[in-house]
């Protein structure tokens, strides 16, 4: 994973400040979140660009804002859309793994903790 010059100098003075102790690693902590915030930006802006409908589909939502703040907005919108895109497909796969398991277990059979339900005991 490439570093940014950003993360590479913070990397190195907080090396040299290593006797101020947590100080150095807060900053670093600090940077190392901006550098993620930045990589999932940048990454929301490329996955939107690749799709030209999609770009439309933004571009029209931020027609009327201010040319310097339309990149910032996307990105936010963008974001929020695949972080619910993603709580729902979460939500998709446990609903379909409870019902499998729900299929194998029909409701009200209790399993015995021991055997899972083979009637193996010891």
């Amino acid at each position: 994973m490439p570093t940014s010059k950003r993360t590479r100098s913070i990397g190195l003075t907080s090396k040299r400040c290593h006797a101020n102790g947590s100080n150095a690693s807060v900053v670093l902590n600090e940077v190392r979140e901006l550098d993620r915030q930045q990589r999932i930006r940048e990454g929301v802006l490329k996955q939107i660009n690749r799709n030209p409908e999609l770009k439309r589909a933004y571009d029209l939502l931020v027609k009327d804002l201010p040319e310097d703040q339309k990149e910032t907005v996307i990105a936010q919108i963008g974001r929020t859309a695949r972080r619910a895109v993603a709580r729902v497909q979460g939500q998709q796969q446990q609903q379909k793994a409870e019902g499998l398991a729900s299929e194998t277990n029909p409701p009200g059979l209790m399993l015995c903790r021991q055997c899972s339900g083979r009637g193996e005991h010891s």
